[in-house]
């Protein structure tokens, strides 16, 4: 019925102002003769809308685009794995010793979370080449942000114990990798929260008439 329907209208090329077939031959408005809508190109609205994937929120970016929290928490992430292997623990007595993170994950199963976080993020920004898809894995990205500070915390509250039949003092203090992850993760906690930036910052590009983000 409806394609029935628009068979029998004719409209302005311009305007697009409508009319039943026969009702009139020139539009009254712009003075262009008439056609059948259905062989008419979309109008100009019409594109519009058929070009709502291609506005800023949703055109695919470079793939090394660093704005809006991409290169910060791309770093963070390729530091956050370097930093799990140099010293977190020097233990000065019985015996003097450095533990990496890569050490105590061996003994502590929990520690590897925070490699794992530093090493899944980095597909995660890779993968988001928008700006709504990066907006929408800020739960994601702050997570992987946050497991590593939260394992610093809990190896602070509560570090390694010696055996309990060690008859030697035992001491240690914590070295550069643990100090230097805990700082990475606070630092780059906020970047992962605002993942994508704000939406209404994004703007077109003047020049190639595509969507980029300006800011």
């Amino acid at each position: 019925m409806l394609s029935l329907i628009v068979a029998n209208l004719v409209a302005c090329p311009f305007c697009r102002e409508m009319f039943k077939a026969g009702e009139a031959d020139v539009c009254p408005s712009c003075g262009l003769g008439l056609s059948d809508i259905a062989k008419l190109p979309p109008s100009y609205e019409a594109k519009l809308e058929d070009d709502f994937p291609e506005k800023p929120g949703w055109e695919t970016l470079p793939l090394l685009y660093w704005r809006r929290g991409r290169l910060p928490l791309l770093i963070a992430a390729v530091a956050g794995v370097a930093f799990f292997f140099l010293p977190w623990i020097h233990e000065t007595a019985p015996d003097r010793f450095d533990f990496t993170g890569f050490e105590l994950a061996r003994r502590l199963v929990w520690m590897w979370a925070c490699v794992v976080s530093w090493g899944m993020l980095v597909p995660i920004l890779m993968a988001r080449r928008s700006i709504v898809g990066m907006r929408g894995a800020r739960v994601v990205t702050a997570l992987f942000c946050a497991i590593p500070l939260l394992s610093t915390i809990v190896l602070m509250v509560a570090p390694p114990r010696p055996p309990q039949n060690l008859h030697f003092p035992f001491a240690f203090h914590f070295g550069i990798g643990m100090w230097a992850t805990l700082g990475l993760a606070i630092a780059a906690l906020p970047f992962g929260l605002t993942f994508g930036g704000r939406m209404d910052e994004a703007r077109p590009s003047k020049a190639s008439g595509q969507h980029e983000d300006m800011n």
